[in-house]
């Protein structure tokens, strides 16, 4: 090691020289030291195939940082060894948008060019090389100090990539102009503005739309849309804390005991909040557990929620143990676009002597005249002997209870609520449907809650009608050409 003291006065200025010159070349090449993540990667090579990509991922992991490479890439067209994403060989016309005109400068354009209140000194300190940057030709906005209206890029090919900065509060007429190769939207921008950006790029061949945010507004028209409804040459990536190696579990608990409860999924997760309007306002945390065996003489039951060829069929497993009077969520499976008999093949496959609670409108005959459930009962699936109700009340008859929905939400809600409904934690499709499940003007939204309703069967099952393994062994009653359960649990033949 070099003992500075020693240097001469000559020496010593020479060394600092260059080990400032050093620094300003890491400052003005950042994108050479980006080393992305794996949620990262993945948002870079979804844009090969997608011309949308939303990356809806939780606060802190590196959203704005990922996009302001990928915009690098694209406007210098030095694209890395690494590269898997789609490559523009050409100049190209760019978007970088932001909520207000100030946070576009703070934040877009701090990222790519550099920081704004010490221009020009910091120009070319951003993601984007100093050598590619045109100084001369900045065109900057007026009233708003150091905000850049336009920027232009070299391209490796030849010519000039153009950047311009745009801002939500321009409301949608700044957004109306000829065709553009590439819009960057951080953070979610109102359903006007997202139209206007898709139809800049209707007619251009090869064109990118990039969105990042966390979704703090809750379940918008955007991210229902790619949530419940992704369409061809769309894609969504999220990512968590567990995604960002940079977080520290130190630093995750500092973050989180600042954040309230109901925000926390969302800060961390990425996952949409609805405020008052969820249906079930308690943290994942709270409610799932680590996967364990089941034991034998715990009841089981299964739920399923009928779907159709477009709309997913889903079915929801549990056990119940007598002894704490707990119910726990083990297994799910959901899927459309498949038959009767590939949905009752999964689901059979998960233990044909389950006993499976299903809705009324499976009691509904089929364009082949047979009832839903019946041709489940045909391909081995082990149906209750008839559609789910709530429990009766007191002194009324089984099968008397009715199928409302309210009841079966009370009682998993409390079930949460006091530690009595567990979910095993590998369940991510349900816990994705349980941030999803909310009200609108206290109307319940019936839209991506398969999960949810066949969790309710379940619950509102188990105990009546759940079986035990021990129990298996009994050959159960046929009666019509379907199960007693009564009889199965009595283990009578």
């Amino acid at each position: 090691m070099v003992d500075y003291k020693l240097l001469s006065n000559d020496k010593a200025s020479l060394l600092l020289k260059l080990l400032r010159l050093r620094e300003n070349q890491r400052a003005e090449n950042w994108i050479d030291s980006y080393k992305p993540y794996d949620w990262q990667k993945r948002s870079h090579a979804a844009g090969r195939d997608c011309g949308q990509v939303l990356d809806m991922c939780a606060n802190q992991v590196g959203k704005t940082y990922s996009v302001k490479a990928e915009l690098s890439y694209h406007a210098t067209g030095l694209y890395p060894d690494w590269w898997e994403g789609r490559v523009f060989k050409r100049p190209v016309q760019i978007w970088a948008c932001g909520t207000t005109n100030e946070l576009t400068r703070d934040v877009f354009q701090s990222e790519l060019f550099g920081c704004p209140a010490t221009f020009p000194a910091s120009f070319g300190t951003g993601s984007i090389p100093k050598k590619c940057l045109d100084i001369d030709g900045i065109i900057k906005k007026p009233q708003i100090p150091n905000a850049f209206s336009q920027v232009r890029v070299k391209h490796v090919s030849g010519g000039y990539s153009t950047i311009t900065m745009k801002s939500y509060d321009s409301k949608k007429r700044a957004f109306m102009s000829k065709a553009v190769d590439i819009i960057a939207l951080d953070e979610e921008p109102p359903v006007d503005i997202m139209s206007s950006c898709l139809v800049r790029q209707v007619n251009k061949i090869n064109s990118l739309l990039k969105m990042t945010f966390t979704p703090e507004n809750g379940m918008t028209d955007v991210v229902s849309q790619f949530m419940n409804d992704l369409q061809p040459g769309q894609a969504l990536i999220q990512a968590t804390w567990n995604d960002a190696p940079h977080l520290t579990e130190e630093k995750k608990k500092q973050i989180l005991a600042a954040i309230p409860i109901w925000e926390r999924d969302m800060r961390s997760k990425g996952i949409p909040v609805f405020g008052d309007g969820l249906v079930f306002p308690i943290s994942d945390d709270a409610v799932s557990v680590p996967v364990f065996k089941i034991p034998d003489h715990w009841r089981r039951l299964a739920g399923l929620d009928i779907g159709g060829w477009n709309h997913p069929t889903a079915c929801v497993w549990g056990a119940y143990d007598d002894d704490t009077d707990i119910i726990y969520i083990t297994d799910t499976y959901k899927s459309d676009n498949k038959s009767l008999a590939e949905h009752a093949s999964s689901i059979r496959s998960r233990g044909k002597e389950v006993l499976i609670a299903y809705p009324h409108d499976a009691e509904r005959a089929d364009r082949g005249g047979d009832k839903v459930a019946q041709q489940y009962r045909v391909e081995g699936c082990n149906m209750m002997h008839t559609h789910f109700t709530n429990p009766p009340s007191d002194g009324e008859m089984a099968g008397k209870g009715g199928n409302a929905i309210a009841p079966g939400l009370i009682e998993m809600f409390n079930r949460m609520l006091g530690g009595r409904l567990k979910i095993f934690n590998h369940l991510h499709d349900w816990f994705k449907e349980k941030a999803m499940y909310h009200t609108t003007n206290g109307n319940l939204v019936r839209k991506n809650e398969d999960l949810m309703s066949a969790s309710r069967y379940m619950v509102m099952s188990i105990i009546r009608f759940g079986i035990a393994k021990n129990s298996f062994r009994h050959k159960a009653r046929i009666m019509n050409g379907y199960i007693n359960p009564i009889n199965f649990i009595l283990g009578k033949n």
